[in-house]
């Protein structure tokens, strides 16, 4: 029954951003292999199939004159350097630790505060999550048994820190402790907020009288994540859901 849960979860939530997200990805590897090649834009793909996912949504040879962070076209190359002075589709300094406020709303006071800059953690609401949840997490894979959790603490609208409206950029928004939205590099954004999830995970995991060797193979799993920071698919299935929950979350 959780697997067919799982599934539906999925279709329904992924199935719009995963082909925009993988297709994104080149194999270097087969530089050479014109085979996978796309005629509108020259993008080599890894393989044959993945062309023909691609093929449906490429819209041709990216513009140089197209401004990166709002699609405006512009004239000349000129023209595209002073734009991007003033462009205000994502005001982002360089640096990564430098954040910028915007797109705030009073009504989100009840969201919780995500900072990847401090080194104590973001406490998620899990109230919504109960033992029935829990002991069907036991009964699959460990890393879907992660994803699945992570989609559960964010079906929750308190814990939705973060927003992410283009799965090809760079950036997120996160929701500061002065209850203002900041754009933020993904990069120093989900490692920590993934690492709070399974955090989260594991001492809800702890508190329950569950059979322990389930407990402890998810655990140990959690714990080889952490540790190694084995984050790198867990990020790009925590980047859909995100992303998929994009018109749910309060935009100005």
């Amino acid at each position: 029954m959780i697997e067919i849960i799982y599934n539906l979860i999925w279709e329904k939530d992924i199935k719009d951003g995963i082909n925009a997200y993988n297709n994104n990805t080149i194999d270097n590897n087969n530089d050479n292999n014109n085979d996978n090649k796309c005629i509108k834009c020259n993008k080599i793909l890894s393989s044959k199939r993945n062309l023909d996912k691609h093929l449906l949504i490429c819209k041709g040879v990216l513009n140089p004159f197209e401004c990166h962070l709002c699609h405006k076209i512009l004239a000349n190359s000129g023209s595209k350097s002073r734009h991007l002075k003033i462009c205000k589709g994502l005001s982002i300094k360089e640096h990564s630790t430098e954040l910028i406020v915007l797109n705030n709303d009073d009504n989100n006071n009840d969201i919780i505060i995500f900072d990847p800059l401090k080194p104590y953690g973001t406490t998620l609401k899990t109230e919504h999550i109960d033992l029935e949840f829990i002991s069907n997490l036991l009964k699959i894979k460990e890393k879907d048994a992660l994803t699945l959790y992570t989609q559960k603490i964010l079906d929750n609208p308190e814990n939705r820190c973060i927003k992410k409206t283009n799965l090809h950029s760079l950036y997120s928004q996160i929701y500061n402790e002065n209850n203002k939205w900041e754009y933020c590099y993904d990069k120093d954004i989900y490692p920590k907020f993934i690492n709070e999830i399974s955090n989260s995970l594991k001492n809800l995991l702890l508190l329950q009288n569950l059979d322990k060797i389930e407990i402890n193979k998810l655990i140990e799993f959690i714990d080889h994540i952490i540790k190694d920071n084995k984050y790198k698919e867990q990020i790009k299935k925590t980047k859909l859901i995100i992303y998929n929950l994009r018109d749910l979350m309060i935009m100005k």
